[in-house]
């Protein structure tokens, strides 16, 4: 056991270099963060917490507001810093979650601490989870969960309790909440749950259904209050039109973001080495439970697997939306302990390969490159134009990188640094100048269309504030 602490925490020191080296120089401080953060900074200014979640991209309907209730702790505890995001995930969320496991698997079998551990190795070097862990949004939380769920499965399948039944239904119902994305995978579950215990099922699935009431118990007050608003828009709205849902799309999807690799040859070589493990590794631990019926453990954490995420690959590659980085955790988490779980004679080459592959991809990849702009160099020129700019301002935004965003993040850092910040969508009246922020891109007067400008219809340009790294703060007025 001394052997696994030892690799335990080796894991753990990787995983925080990994999302936390260079934070300051390389994090991206985008759209959803600062839509985040602006959320939190209301709460806590009118003690109100909010009662919906980040809106999905697909559906008309809103997460759950448990994301936000996960963050503002820290949020609060660092006086609304913008890593505070990733505080919650990296320090306290992940950690917490692995030390509890650890802490549990200290009492059950070593091949299934073995595939614990392993899964946690892959999960931690996966470029996607890297990425979203250093960006972190509300998908964000769910990888935890779902590599949760799947050994509190597998417990039940060993011994079935109420308190192991009551343990699934929290981390499938917090999973779901945090992102609709993870259905599929919730499926498997249930399709797999219905062959393992038959009508003991009914157990899971009314600890399930009970979680995500109490989850969603601020939607549903949301909806009593404003008359069923969200299942209006849900029955009667025009829907997002959804592209690059078919077949092929989706495969190229599946391999760009499942498989990440330097290439798409790279790409295609590591999917063709997962199937290929998968099959092998099904017929033998097939052959292993007719013909030798022992290792009891590896044959249900392998076949479990298994079948969970045929199920989810199935039915993502149905459902009529694309398939999105954010979209994978759960086919990623449950690919990993398929890996992690594969017959003895077929684990070692895999990992070897995969390790090495993504090793490759995060060492080599932009994952530690500076950010095309920093926090640092938003703070300074905010800090200095706030100081200057004392009358109430609406935001706007013109973006050369990421155009189709309304820039949440700069109203964040511009109220943080003191400005006197109004919303144009609710506070109409409340100011008679704007702020637009120009980042690497020009801006002419008259020929942008963006919707706060034409609600504002500008008459002149006052100031032109010119900051480092291409990035500019013009004011007009009407």
């Amino acid at each position: 056991m001394k052997y696994s602490l030892f690799a335990f925490i080796i894991l753990i020191v990787f995983f925080l270099f990994t999302r936390l080296f260079s934070i300051s120089d390389s994090l991206f401080y985008l759209n959803d963060m600062g839509r985040d953060s602006l959320v939190l900074l209301d709460w806590q200014q009118t003690g109100k917490p909010p009662l919906l979640g980040p809106q999905t991209s697909a559906l008309p309907f809103n997460q759950s507001a448990v994301y936000f209730y996960l963050l503002f702790p820290f949020f609060s505890l660092t006086q609304g810093s913008p890593y505070s995001a990733l505080y919650t995930l990296n320090l306290f969320y992940m950690v917490v979650f692995s030390l509890t496991f650890y802490m549990i698997f200290r009492s059950q079998q070593k091949r299934a601490m073995s595939v614990f551990l392993t899964s946690i190795l892959l999960i931690t070097l996966h470029p996607q989870f890297i990425i979203q862990n250093r960006f972190v949004w509300n998908p964000s939380f769910v990888g935890p969960l779902i590599l949760a769920a799947f050994f509190l499965f597998y417990f039940l399948t060993q011994h079935f309790t109420l308190k192991k039944v009551f343990g699934l239904g929290l981390t499938l119902g917090l999973a779901v909440s945090l992102s609709y994305s993870v259905i599929p995978i919730v499926i498997g579950f249930g399709v797999v749950s219905c062959l393992y215990f038959k009508k003991k099922v009914i157990w899971i699935g009314g600890s399930l259904v009970t979680w995500l009431l109490l989850f969603n118990l601020p939607t549903v007050f949301f909806e009593v209050r404003h008359h069923f608003l969200l299942t209006q828009m849900m029955l009667q709205s025009t829907k997002v039109v959804q592209n690059n849902i078919d077949f092929s799309n989706k495969i190229l999807s599946i391999l760009n973001f499942i498989f990440t690799s330097p290439t798409l040859f790279w790409e295609k070589v590591l999917a063709i080495f997962f199937t290929i493990s998968m099959v092998v590794g099904s017929y033998l631990t097939l052959q292993q439970k007719i013909f030798l019926r022992e290792d009891q453990s590896s044959f249900k954490l392998f076949v479990s697997s298994t079948s969970i995420l045929v199920v989810g690959i199935l039915l993502t590659l149905l459902l009529p939306v694309p398939i999105l980085a954010h979209y994978i955790f759960g086919l990623v988490v449950i690919g990993c302990v398929l890996l992690s779980s594969l017959p003895m004679q077929l684990r070692i080459f895999p990992l070897i390969f995969f390790v090495g592959i993504w090793t490759y991809s995060v060492f080599t990849g932009s994952t530690f490159k500076p950010a095309v702009r920093t926090i640092s160099q938003m703070e300074r020129c905010y800090n200095f134009f706030c100081k200057q700019e004392k009358a109430p301002i609406f935001v706007s935004l013109q973006s050369g990188l990421l155009p189709f965003h309304n820039g949440p993040e700069h109203r964040y850092l511009l109220k943080r640094a003191g400005c006197n910040i109004k919303n144009i969508e609710t506070e109409v009246a409340n100011a008679s100048k704007m702020a637009i922020i120009v980042e690497s891109s020009q801006f002419t007067f008259g020929q942008t269309n963006y919707s706060e400008l034409a609600q504002f219809q500008p008459k002149k340009v006052d100031t032109v504030h010119s900051c480092e790294y291409n990035l500019q703060i013009i004011t007009v007025s009407n």
